[in-house]
């Protein structure tokens, strides 16, 4: 039986820095000869990047919003069925910037969507129970530390609020998960 692959994802709003991170990582890894994946989602594949392109469509405002949440599952189940669940078996690590974290805050969180019909939608059908290993949540103001839980207010926009109150998110993922200013720290990069 071969080894089990280790599965890291980069969650945080836009602009926080979670793709530069996961980039960074996958190249030291790399660099130290470790067999990886680096990946995104949406997306992540043929199919994903389809569907990627129409919920990133400006031109789709009126997209109901469990609509909207089938497609993220739709994007994720592929890219788990034709990537990640296959690299994992196979002993890799797999490195994906935003993952199912992201379903809870934006769509959970942000549109006020059921978070019970979301987790079972979002982890356990479109992830088909897989969860990360070791996640990282960046928070977008430059001044968190590695194992600091930020609250936000609830006074602020509920899209990106939601997307940096980890402690809520948590509530609903129980991997490993650290909220970092930068992934360089932990890795000595």
């Amino acid at each position: 039986m071969a080894a089990r692959g280790i599965f890291v994802t980069f969650e945080g709003p836009e602009g926080s820095g979670k793709t530069t991170q996961a980039h960074l990582l996958a190249k030291y890894l790399k660099d130290k000869g470790v067999d990886l994946i680096l990946s995104r989602e949406p997306g992540g594949t043929s199919i994903g990047d389809k569907i990627r392109d129409i919920l990133h469509d400006p031109a789709n405002t009126e997209m109901f919003p469990w609509a909207e949440v089938l497609l993220y599952s739709a994007s994720r189940a592929q890219l788990v069925a034709q990537t990640i669940r296959p690299a994992l078996e196979a002993g890799k690590v797999v490195v994906c910037d935003r993952y199912a974290d992201s379903t809870m805050a934006y769509q959970g969180y942000g549109r006020g969507l059921d978070l019970a019909a979301l987790r079972e939608i979002a982890l356990e059908n479109g992830a088909q129970s897989i969860s990360d290993h070791l996640g990282f949540t960046r928070d977008g103001s430059g001044g968190v530390e590695m194992g600091h839980f930020a609250p936000v207010p609830p006074t602020l926009d509920a899209l990106d609020a939601s997307s940096r109150n980890i402690e809520l998110i948590m509530e609903y993922f129980d991997p490993l998960h650290f909220y970092i200013e930068n992934i360089a720290y932990l890795f000595r990069l």
